[in-house]
């Protein structure tokens, strides 16, 4: 799980660096028809787009330490608080990311929040057996 964490941050700051030269695919188009009507981005519209995807590379950044930090501490000990922390840590990430789409406009990003809810939950179900009767 710490690899997962650790590509996790990886892969958000790689795409926080290269917002600026970063071909634009699928999702991005359709973000910018939910901003702007159009698959283009707009000139206009480059700040506000730098703006929402830095929140979004910020926000994948801190849940990753997160989750590097407290698989290294708590859960290679099968310390269940540790678990806990990483379940509300997915949540977390899931309702923020939600609400950055809805405050900025950009609605079908909740495709790629949903992708993520995916990727951070599967290895929370993969372990979780080996937490589900730890009362610590």
């Amino acid at each position: 799980m710490e690899l997962i964490a650790i590509s996790f941050i990886a892969g958000s700051l790689a795409a926080g660096i290269l917002v600026n030269s970063m071909p634009f695919f699928t999702l991005e188009k359709m973000i910018f028809a939910d901003l702007y009507g159009t698959e283009e981005l707009p000139a206009e519209g480059y700040p506000v787009f730098r703006f929402t995807f830095w929140l979004f590379c910020l926000l994948s950044v801190v849940v990753g330490l997160f989750q590097f930090f407290l698989v290294r501490h708590g859960v290679r000990k099968n310390e269940k608080w540790a678990f806990n922390c990483l379940v509300w840590g997915a949540l977390i990430w899931g309702v923020g990311a939600t609400g950055i789409a809805i405050f900025s406009g950009a609605i079908s990003y909740l495709y790629s929040a949903i992708l993520m809810a995916v990727l951070l939950g599967l290895p929370l179900i993969i372990i979780y057996p080996q937490f589900k009767n730890l009362n610590k």
